[in-house]
């Protein structure tokens, strides 16, 4: 039971004694993410990202099913397992904070994972296609294999592979279609040389 405080010296103590909590930080190498209770994320994104990597890491399926603008809750597909994350804003609605994280999955670890999509497997080989140009679909899928413990498509290494190559060498000035091709607004350039 808190008595009341007896001068405003002690009022102002109370008020900045508050719980400073960890703040999530991007950019954590594959094998060393840790997400734990109270940990805050600047955006729901982030959280949403953070989750992914981490049970990419951890060779989990996972599901999100309760997602709306004040709250994220995922749970693990497997029926039986009980493992859970939720986050929901904080009271200020500055920022995504973890509330309830139950990480003791009930079945054992799998190579092949829903939560590898194009774009992650992508952002991983840039590096790898960078130092050596001529990095090759065997070469990436064993690299897979043996860093990550992931079982990847032949097909999403391929197109990861291209992704890859495209944000490093690009794909020529303006594309390869007409499309791509800057518009120009120039009343001269649109004038129709139709007769009326």
């Amino acid at each position: 039971m808190k008595t009341p405080p007896n001068s405003e010296d002690e009022l102002e103590e109370e008020t900045e004694s508050d719980e400073v909590f960890p703040v999530f930080r991007e950019g954590a190498r594959f094998g060393e993410l840790h997400l734990e209770v109270r940990i805050k994320f600047n955006t729901k994104w982030n959280f949403k990202e953070a989750v992914r990597e981490y049970t990419i890491q951890e060779g989990r399926r996972i599901r999100f099913n309760k997602n709306d603008r004040k709250r994220l809750r995922a749970v693990c597909k497997v029926k039986e397992c009980s493992w859970v994350i939720f986050a929901s804003k904080d009271r200020d609605d500055t920022c995504w904070q973890l509330k309830t994280f139950r990480d003791d999955h009930s079945y054992a670890r799998e190579d092949k994972n829903r939560a590898v999509n194009r774009n992650w497997v992508a952002s991983k080989l840039v590096k790898k296609v960078r130092k050596y140009s001529n990095f090759r679909h065997c070469d990436a899928n064993t690299f897979f294999k043996i860093k990550y413990d992931l079982s990847l498509n032949r097909n999403s290494i391929s197109r990861a592979l291209s992704d890859a190559r495209n944000l490093i060498y690009g794909e020529g000035l303006w594309g390869d279609t007409v499309k791509d091709q800057p518009r120009f607004n120039c009343p001269n350039l649109h004038h129709s040389t139709a007769k009326r």
